[in-house]
Parts: C-alpha cells; structure tokens; sequence
C-alpha cells in the first residue's frame, strides 16, 4: 500500500506507474492522477504543439540544420543530387528513390515536392 501525492489517497502498489529512481520502485503519483494531469496538460499546450510540430517548413529546415551539422563534424561537406524529373539540384536527404512504373526495374532520384506530386497522383 502506497499514499498518492496528488491526491491523498491509501492506493495498491499496482496502482502506481513503476519509477526505477524511487526508493520503492513507484511512481509518486498513482495512474489515474497522471492520466488526469497529462490529459489536462496536452490540453492546454495543444496550441503550441500544433503550431510545433505541424510546420512542415520547420521540419524540413531542422532537418537540413541537424544533417549539415553532422557533415561539418565529420568535414564533408553535403553532396548534391540532381534531381531526375525537374532537374533541380538539392542535398541527399530531400531525395526519394522510387520506380517510375511497375514494370520497370531501375529506380530514379526525386526531390520532395516531385515525390509528393508522385504520392498524391498515385492516391
């Protein structure tokens, strides 16, 4: 038997979340009380988070930052392809390899926008 620290109450050890860095092994609070809390939480922060993580212009720019960074360490520098149905020219991890048909064996680069122009025709 445990004490919940949100909400006063003599509960069941099964009651509690597991936490290895307690002495017990237990979380503080018991289930329903973290479930309450996070429902609460996400709820408040909902606006940030959509804002967040649905950019998709952000996304793609942390991506590029966190892939050229990782380059910079390593003292290459990133390498562009080409990009076989628009020509344009663009670093590896905006490319996409696809078969342009079902039939044919070899695959072709594309860059993100050709990639979902691609998806959404085949949808």
């Amino acid at each position: 038997m445990k004490k919940c620290s949100k909400c006063k109450k003599l509960q069941k050890n099964e009651h509690f979340n597991k936490r290895q860095a307690s002495k017990d092994g237990l979380g503080y609070w018991c289930k329903k009380c973290c479930n309450q809390y996070s429902v609460k939480y996400h709820v408040e922060h909902l606006s940030n988070r959509t804002t967040y993580f649905c950019s998709e212009e952000r996304r793609r720019r942390d991506n590029i930052r966190r892939n050229t960074r990782y380059y910079q360490k390593k003292g290459v520098l990133p390498k562009l392809k080409y990009c076989q149905v628009c020509g344009s020219k663009k670093q590896l991890e905006n490319h996409h390899t696809w078969k342009p048909d079902t039939t044919s064996k070899d695959f072709i680069r594309v860059c993100r926008q050709c990639n979902s122009n691609f998806v959404g025709d085949r949808k």
